[in-house]
């Protein structure tokens, strides 16, 4: 009697696994554009890095920094891909906010003349925030530092774009769960540039000093565990999630920026 018991437990045990399967998910993208941000990276001429960090922040006084909620502000890639180079960095907006202030008197002639002659060389680019996808701590820090890993699609087109954006949601659903504390941020490229990432996955960082300890939470506790068991309790074996994200896309390069104050 006892082993026809045992049995039908795990008979039972057995079917429920079989006909577990992992939520259903929609990501609710809103009805508007996602933010939208300008970045523009230059890398200066030798011996005019000051100068050209206090033309921008003149440039930023004057012409930008004007409406509430959307800011101009600078950083420097200190490693990795394009380290030694500057950003100026603008949003969010939106591309109506960008059409309106194309024409604004004086800013290209500002440019042209006090920061274009510090400059070897430029490329701009918009991203999208890619909000649903990205992570916001509820612990309020001010980021001196930021780290950025950068991927590239496989194929880029829709089918795969929208899996590998499934798999980032299920990630940020589990961070939430987990309470881990940090913030993360998905931002895409609007334009293809040749050598950029499709996409960028952004860590504020209240020094680079974080970096020595970027797999532990406050508590030392290793977050990426706990992350990839989090994962397997919400959504299956963690080893299929990442096979699946691996045949989407690989990385492609990685940074950290400083704030310039």
């Amino acid at each position: 009697m006892k082993k026809i018991t045992f049995l039908l437990f795990g008979i039972l045990i057995f079917s429920s696994c079989e006909d577990w399967k992992p939520l259903e998910l929609k990501i609710d993208w809103g009805d508007k554009p996602q933010p939208l941000y300008e970045s523009i990276t230059m890398k200066p001429i030798p011996g005019k890095e000051s100068d050209l960090v206090e033309k921008l922040k003149e440039y930023n006084s004057l012409y930008h920094n004007k409406v509430e909620g959307t800011s101009a502000f600078l950083r420097f890639i200190f490693s990795g891909k394009d380290s030694g180079k500057y950003m100026w960095i603008e949003g969010p907006m939106d591309f109506n906010y960008v059409n309106e202030n194309l024409n604004a008197d004086g800013r290209d002639q500002y440019w042209i003349k006090n920061i274009s002659p510090l400059i070897v060389e430029s490329k701009t680019n918009f991203y999208r925030h890619a909000v649903p996808l990205s992570v916001f701590s509820k612990k309020e820090i001010t980021p001196k530092a930021y780290r950025i890993i950068g991927f590239k699609f496989f194929n880029d087109n829709g089918y795969e774009r929208a899996k590998a954006n499934k798999i980032m949601y299920k990630f940020k659903l589990a961070e939430e769960a987990m309470e881990s504390g940090y913030s993360k941020h998905i931002f895409y490229a609007h334009e293809v540039i040749p050598g950029d990432a499709d996409f960028y996955v952004v860590f504020p960082l209240k020094s680079i000093a974080e970096d020595d300890n970027w797999d532990k939470n406050e508590n030392n506790i290793n977050d990426w565990e706990e992350l990839a068991s989090k994962m397997e309790e919400m959504f299956g074996d963690i080893d299929l999630i990442w096979k699946e994200w691996d045949g989407l896309v690989y990385r492609s390069e990685s940074h950290t920026r400083i704030v310039i104050e």
